[in-house]
């Protein structure tokens, strides 16, 4: 819901999530969330990343399609990251480094990072991080 109120990309959910059964593998039923508090949202996909993706534009960003991540500096004014694309290598910098969700497990084996940081939010300005 945190990541939802940032976006705030509602007009996209299709249903509200207060929960979840997980089925262990001896038939065992392990409850997750109780009913009626809010855990997270079902969204359509597409209608949410094209909503991200114009806010981004609006808000100024710069989006690089057709890129691999090959090494990222993080500096005391943001990151720095050099891209290989279709027309060769690129330094691109900015406040902070964000993959859009589903792409974090390739951008952290990219940059051969131990394990994927969290909702797809990179580390910025020396460890702070931009959500």
């Amino acid at each position: 819901p945190s990541a939802m109120d940032a976006v705030e990309a509602y007009d996209t959910v299709v249903a509200d999530v207060d929960g979840a059964l997980i089925h262990g593998p001896s038939g065992t039923l392990v409850p997750v969330g109780r009913e009626g508090e809010l855990r997270t949202y079902v969204v359509c996909r597409k209608r949410f990343d094209q909503t991200v993706v114009q806010q981004g534009l609006e808000s100024g960003a710069d989006i690089l399609l057709e890129s691999q991540p090959i090494s990222a500096d993080v500096q005391p004014n943001g990151v720095v990251v050099e891209d290989k694309t279709v027309s060769g290598l690129m330094d691109v910098h900015g406040p902070c480094l964000h993959s859009t969700f589903g792409m974090e497990v390739t951008l952290s084996k990219s940059l051969h990072l131990v394990q994927p940081l969290v909702s797809g939010f990179f580390p910025c300005n020396l460890g702070r991080t931009y959500v």
